[in-house]
């Protein structure tokens, strides 16, 4: 089991490969830390997973991953989500954002 803390970080940044990541991995802290008065963003690299919807077209795909992590960041207490804007496959190494955002936390996921 992985252990708890009670330290609430001033700042958070949550940063994910895919937009629906941050909620599937870590909501329930981000939640947590939100309602304790933490600063929580998420930054997610790619617009979308590509195999998703094979039907429908890319732009379509990021412009509801778009709407539906608004949604879901709202619910949750995160205070403003981001896109890097990559396509699938189209990522590259680059941590500006983090930097730009000296968080006091980084959240992620490693299997993203």
């Amino acid at each position: 089991m992985a252990d708890l803390f009670d330290d609430v970080p001033a700042r958070v940044l949550a940063v994910y490969a895919h937009p629906d990541d941050a909620d599937v991995a870590s909501a329930g802290t981000l939640a947590r830390w939100a309602r304790a008065a933490a600063r929580c963003t998420s930054s997610s690299a790619r617009t979308a997973h590509a195999d998703q919807r094979p039907d429908t077209d890319t732009d379509t795909l990021a412009l509801e991953r778009g709407d539906e992590v608004a949604a879901a960041s709202a619910l949750v207490g995160v205070a403003s989500a981001e896109n890097l804007g990559f396509g699938d496959g189209d990522l590259e190494n680059d941590v500006r954002f983090v930097r730009y955002w000296s968080s006091g936390s980084v959240a992620t996921d490693p299997i993203s």
